[in-house]
């Protein structure tokens, strides 16, 4: 009976690291954007076409079951959205495609405060990244001209 309960402990203790340890790795990833794109440009509006490098620096796995966020530009907000299931391996990295539709109506003021800008705007995205019972939120912006 004694042989069972330290294999059942033993069992149950590496369940503990390795959960701890995934969960360290998918804290300390790191999201960038690296790429911003109008596609489908129509008359009343528009898809931002952005694209996310995902960057695991950990050794192990990480594995989300999805992706949501919110995107700004100079702070006002621009639109929403999110990615499905994401696998990266340890130490790789994986471009994660977030596309969202806004309306021109709705970003009035940002096209305003863009012009006066000369068409330089910062985007900036904030998110949650679902791994499994946690979530882990990211941020990144970057400055470009429009």
């Amino acid at each position: 009976m004694n042989k069972k309960w330290i294999f059942f402990v033993t069992i149950v203790m590496l369940i503990l690291v390795l959960s701890f340890s995934s969960l360290n790795a998918a804290r300390n990833l790191k999201f960038t954007i690296v790429k911003i794109a109008f596609k489908d440009v129509e008359f009343t509006g528009a898809t931002l076409d952005l694209m996310v490098n995902a960057s695991n620096p950990s050794l192990i796995p990480v594995y989300f079951t999805s992706i949501t966020f919110k995107a700004f530009i100079n702070e006002q907000y621009l639109g929403s959205g999110g990615s499905e299931t994401l696998y990266i391996n340890g130490r790789d990295s994986k471009i994660i495609p977030m596309n969202f539709t806004f309306s021109y109506a709705n970003i009035s003021t940002i096209i305003r405060d863009m012009m006066r800008k000369g068409g330089q705007a910062t985007l900036k995205i904030d998110g949650q990244a679902f791994f499994f019972l946690f979530n882990i939120p990211f941020t990144n912006s970057t400055t470009t001209k429009f």
